[in-house]
């Protein structure tokens, strides 16, 4: 009788390693690539290449600032301090 129960949970166990496995690894590429094509993932990536676009236009403004102060001489009055 033990003989009996135990090849049992050892079949069941070869079949939970040999099926249950691919089956999960299957199911999270099935729901990675739904993921990626989702609709919840393009507003992130939108969202993510507004954010660029904004600093490359501000850095391309902080270049433009500096050009345009290139001429004028600077000079260093010191530090302030507040009395």
């Amino acid at each position: 009788m033990e003989e009996i129960i135990i090849n049992i949970i050892a079949t069941i166990i070869t079949f939970c390693i040999f099926f249950g496995c691919p089956i999960l690894i299957i199911g999270y590429f099935i729901y990675e690539y739904r993921y990626y094509q989702g609709e919840e993932f393009a507003k992130i990536k939108k969202k993510l290449q507004n954010y660029i676009d904004e600093c490359n236009e501000m850095n391309d403004h902080i270049e433009e600032l500096k050009n345009t102060y290139a001429e004028f001489k600077q000079t260093d009055y010191g530090t302030a301090t507040n009395v």
